[in-house]
């Protein structure tokens, strides 16, 4: 697994509900700074969660606990300090699989409980997360479809590509915006936008505002951005754009989440 930011998503019944918050992974050395958030925990306060890591290997499932997390108003916060010696069988963090978080009386395939869950894979192994009424193609219909893997139409339709203006922002210039829109500084969807690619949009199109975050559509990606505020993905600021090398990605899904902001 690699450092940086990871989204984090809720299993229930073995199936994918929702992203519900993230992991960022800080790497030093023989060790990690790990720092968690995640949001409409349904738990009551004081209700603990095990953070444990995990590693795939061909033929098993190692999980290594790390840290207890107890809920607060329906969230979870933590910064931690891990060493690798806490990683099972002492793998180092690119050797890791991944993180999981369920209630410590219960196992990751517990039926009526969530599991969150972060990985290179979005799909849990199925022998472990997945109860017996639900098998591994179920849940990946639910996370995507053939029909979802293709962006979607760009915002503007084609008579309306000439009236669209782009401009690229800071994250700092947010404040040129109505002030209910200030908080958005600190969305963690934007904030990892801004952080891989080091702008923001401001596209206007036939008299509206959109403000977009920079990524690369997938249906996963999608699922996040919806539930961080930006429903709509449009790639037509990236030919407006003069964005240098470190401000974009050559993956042709390239493009900008956007929500309106007038």
């Amino acid at each position: 697994m690699e450092q940086g930011t990871s989204y984090l998503y809720e299993y229930n019944n073995g199936r994918p509900v929702r992203c519900a918050g993230f992991i960022h992974v800080t790497e030093y050395f023989h060790s990690c700074i790990l720092q968690l958030r995640a949001t409409q925990i349904p738990a009551a306060d004081d209700d603990r969660f095990d953070l444990s890591a995990f590693r795939l290997t061909e033929d098993r499932i190692v999980v290594s606990r790390i840290s207890t997390v107890a809920c607060r108003r329906s969230e979870l916060t933590a910064r931690l300090s891990v060493p690798d010696r806490m990683f099972p069988e002492g793998c180092t963090l690119a050797e890791l699989s991944g993180f999981l978080i369920c209630r410590p009386e219960d196992s990751p395939a517990a039926s009526a409980l969530p599991v969150f869950w972060v990985a290179a894979d979005p799909l849990p192994p199925a022998d472990i997360f997945m109860p017996a009424a639900a098998s591994a193609e179920d849940s990946a219909n639910s996370l995507s479809s053939p029909a979802d893997t293709d962006p979607p139409a760009d915002l503007g339709s084609a008579e309306k590509k000439s009236e669209i203006q782009a401009r690229k922002i800071k994250r700092s210039d947010l404040t040129l915006l109505p002030r209910r829109f200030w908080p958005l500084a600190n969305n963690s969807f934007l904030l990892h936008g801004y952080r891989n690619y080091g702008h923001l949009l401001l596209l206007e199109d036939d008299g509206r505002l959109w403000l977009g975050v920079p990524g690369i559509y997938d249906p996963r990606e999608a699922r996040a951005a919806d539930l961080f505020g930006f429903p709509h993905f449009t790639q037509d600021g990236v030919s407006a754009l003069d964005l240098s090398e470190n401000e974009c990605s050559t993956n042709v899904n390239f493009g900008h989440w956007c929500r309106c902001v007038r």
